[in-house]
């Protein structure tokens, strides 16, 4: 059903968070990887997360993009928390979608 958001996986610390879900994901300084970074908005708390966590966000649903990181900071307006990125994996092939 496409009127339904597809789930987004997140793990905290190589745990399955089953209270948030991945709303967003923006990332900056692409061109520059010791620089970049994620800012991931999620719908449910993120007060759970501190800096120095480990956190692996995805596969999205259609590029089955997956980034492990590390959690930098938080931004408590936009509910995001902000990850150093230590490693970002997608297929190479084509998507089935």
């Amino acid at each position: 059903d496409l009127d339904q958001a597809a789930d987004v996986p997140l793990a905290h610390d190589g745990e399955p968070v089953d209270h948030a879900n991945v709303e967003r994901i923006d990332l900056t300084n692409v061109h520059h990887p010791q620089e970049c970074r994620a800012q991931v908005r999620l719908q449910g708390s993120i007060s759970d997360f501190h800096e120095g966590d480990s956190v692996t966000v995805g596969p999205t649903p259609l590029s089955k993009l997956q980034i492990d990181g590390t959690v930098d900071g938080q931004d408590d307006t936009t509910n995001a928390i902000i990850l150093s990125i230590d490693g970002m994996e997608a297929p190479t092939e084509t998507p089935t979608h």
